[in-house]
């Protein structure tokens, strides 16, 4: 190509590129973005599943108390654990319900500015919820095994 072009326009310098070189050249400002929200989404995940870990723990303090008089009074190993569990679960939850419309409006009108654009289906957001719901049981599980475990003449000793 750049034969005929000089053979045609002598003067002229011939500046030719491959489609794929350009669309490269167009996503590239995306792929960077890509990159960075990728990172800081790494970190927030990372910073919340402490967050929760750390809220966990002060909960779990504050209910080695009723833990206790529920195990002095039959309660089992796996019924204390389930409860303590589904607590911190039902919060996951609200936020999740909180989150989802806020997340689908922000996605819509990011994806409106392409040209060809992809539709948001439901399952995006319920593996997204699966994914936060992992997360959170296995932040929040160490803690609630700890304070299922825990003997209740020891705890009610201390109080």
């Amino acid at each position: 190509m750049e034969a005929a072009v000089k053979e045609v326009f002598p003067d002229r310098i011939f500046e030719g590129q491959y489609i794929e070189e350009m669309i490269e050249d167009g996503f590239k400002d995306e792929s960077r973005v890509l990159n960075i929200v990728l990172i800081f989404t790494l970190l927030s995940i990372l910073v919340s599943a402490l967050g929760l870990f750390a809220m966990s723990s002060y909960y779990m303090q504050q209910e080695i108390r009723s833990v206790s008089v529920k195990k002095v009074f039959g309660a089992d190993y796996s019924g204390v654990l389930k409860e303590l569990v589904l607590s911190f679960m039902k919060m996951v939850g609200i936020a999740f319900v909180i989150g989802v419309p806020i997340a689908w409006f922000i996605m819509n009108r990011w994806l409106s500015g392409y040209g060809h654009r992809i539709d948001l289906h439901w399952w995006i957001f319920a593996l997204a919820g699966l994914a936060v719901a992992f997360i959170a049981a296995i932040s929040v599980l160490y803690q609630s095994i700890k304070t299922a475990r825990t003997n209740p003449a020891e705890a009610l000793k201390k109080e």
